[in-house]
């Protein structure tokens, strides 16, 4: 086996597969938050300050990324690529299509 345990190997062989999008976001919270969505569902995060950080992902297609930050539930901003911020602003349009006009007596929170 080329690596040191086999978790490295597999993680090795994953990280070197060909894909078509190298995503980059800034999310406005500290990398040990993020870190413990993206533990678990693929990414790479950088910190910048103990307050932001940047989520390296590369992928095929967008869906699950956008899924990826929903579970992180911070704001953040598309570095690259520009399709990843035109499929983000797809999405938010059709999710608040999907939600209707807000009520007066619905609560803010989940």
């Amino acid at each position: 086996m080329p690596a040191a345990d086999a978790a490295e190997f597999v993680q090795d062989r994953f990280d070197a597969r060909p894909t078509r999008y190298d995503i980059v976001v800034h999310l406005h919270a500290p990398a040990g938050d993020v870190e413990q969505v993206v533990a678990v569902t693929g990414g790479r995060v950088e910190p910048v300050d103990d307050h932001t950080c940047r989520l390296h992902m590369s992928v095929d297609a967008f869906d699950w990324p956008v899924m990826i930050l929903a579970a992180v539930r911070a704001e953040f901003d598309v570095v690259q690529p520009a399709e990843f911020r035109d499929h983000i602003h797809a999405m938010s349009e059709l999710f608040m299509r999907a939600g209707g006009p807000r009520q007066a007596s619905e609560s803010s929170g989940p």
